[in-house]
């Protein structure tokens, strides 16, 4: 359920493609792509389903609606400075912060609390701040 939940997100997000840039459908889109974003994963938690394939699929996801709105708005004209700033913050955040603070966190500091997290089947804060960073945006 929950893969199916990250494929409807891809799925939303090559739709994006076909969309007049900040029309109707591409909000609606845009905010169901988002919601399912934060949605699979509390299903695969919650229905015990949690996995390496899943949780791949879900970055996969990720990263095609990061794509496609990048496609869909930097041709927009007079899109103002900031706007750059936070899309390389949100691509930083995404592509290397998080993973690497996932990582570090998995071999070597605060082991034992984060195995009782993960046997627990709650999400790291991290991966909860990506999400909210990626649908803010």
């Amino acid at each position: 359920m929950a893969n199916a939940i990250s494929i409807i997100r891809i799925i939303a997000s090559i739709a994006l493609l076909f969309c007049r840039a900040f029309s109707s459908a591409f909000y609606v889109l845009y905010i169901a792509a988002g919601l399912s974003d934060m949605l699979d994963g509390f299903v695969a938690r919650k229905t015990d389903t949690v996995s390496r394939f899943g949780a791949r699929l879900d970055t996969i996801a990720d990263f095609v609606l990061v794509i496609v709105c990048l496609v869909k708005l930097l041709p927009i004209p007079r899109i103002p400075a900031w706007l750059y700033l936070w899309i390389g913050i949100i691509a930083l955040i995404k592509i290397i912060i998080t993973p690497a603070i996932k990582h570090c966190h998995r071999g070597h500091w605060n082991h034992h609390v984060l195995d009782r997290v993960r046997e627990s089947g709650d999400q790291s804060m991290t991966g909860r701040a990506s999400g909210f960073v990626t649908v803010m945006s």
